[in-house]
């Protein structure tokens, strides 16, 4: 049986956080972002008003998830 590693959610979210402030994504179609950080490739796509989904990627490993754009934006300026 194999086993499937994955990115860690927090993880994932901090190295997000990380980049927020980094303006170097590269638009791969209208609302849709990439950006290699730290290693990882991590692809954003805004969802709806308040929202962006994140993929977190490395060679192996995978992380999904939905990031509400605050929470992003207070994590930015040190208010977790």
């Amino acid at each position: 049986m194999m086993m499937q590693n994955f990115v860690k959610v927090n993880v994932a979210k901090q190295l997000v956080r990380d980049t927020r402030s980094l303006t170097s994504w590269e638009t791969i179609t209208l609302n849709f972002y990439y950006l290699q950080h730290k290693n990882f490739h991590i692809y954003k796509r805004y969802i709806s008003k308040n929202y962006w989904q994140f993929i977190v990627t490395d060679d192996i490993t995978r992380c999904t998830f939905k990031m509400y754009e605050k929470e992003a934006k207070n994590a930015e300026l040190g208010n977790e």
